[in-house]
């Protein structure tokens, strides 16, 4: 749409939330259609005191590191488009894997389906968590010696990008499994030593 026109900018100046709808987001099937990168909330601060007392201290580090990762997806998308991602390094190139790691296994949901039309603040932050904790696995996997390809088969991923459907609110223990899984199955990869 059309941000310029004065009505909206006069509207915009005084409201403190956006959520910018996308069709480009709603054409491939991503719902909510809400453009991330284009939305804003003027009530963070409130909303991380809130996520601070109640479900986690962290929770405003980590939200900022996966909405970091989603900035840089935005700007690595350019150079994609313009020369392929051949052109990027691994650990640019793990950035897209993470950005869509979190776009498909937390912003995108299924309202047909009966685990994932709701989601507990505390499944949030934890797959939230889990996510930004693979990221800087794979990370510090690269730095060792590691390939992408390696990073990528892992067989986490799969499930990582499957939990906000197949782990129900009440069976938060499974999430816990899958963070110890992925701290294993990084072990296992060649010469990479797992941090906590």
């Amino acid at each position: 749409g059309d941000f310029t026109e004065p009505v909206t900018t006069h509207t915009m100046r005084f409201i403190k939330t956006f959520w910018a709808l996308d069709a480009k987001l709603a054409y491939s099937r991503h719902y909510p259609s809400i453009n991330w990168m284009n939305s804003y909330s003027g009530y963070l601060g409130d909303i991380a005191k809130w996520w601070g007392e109640n479900i986690s201290e962290d929770w405003f580090g980590i939200r900022n590191e996966a909405y970091g990762i989603l900035q840089r997806e935005d700007t690595l998308k350019e150079i994609v488009k313009l020369l392929g991602p051949d052109a990027l390094p691994d650990e640019e190139k793990l950035i897209l894997e993470i950005a869509r790691m979190v776009k498909i296994g937390l912003l995108q949901q299924n309202s047909f389906d009966d685990v994932d039309t709701y989601c507990s603040p505390e499944k949030q932050f934890k797959l939230l968590k889990l996510v930004v904790d693979f990221y800087k696995q794979g990370q510090q996997s690269l730095k060792e010696g590691a390939s992408l390809a390696s990073i990528r088969e892992l067989p986490v991923v799969t499930s990582l990008l499957k939990a906000r459907m197949d782990i129900k609110d009440d069976e938060m223990p499974k999430l816990d499994q899958l963070e110890n899984d992925m701290k294993e199955q990084f072990k296992n990869i060649s010469g990479v030593k797992v941090t906590n």
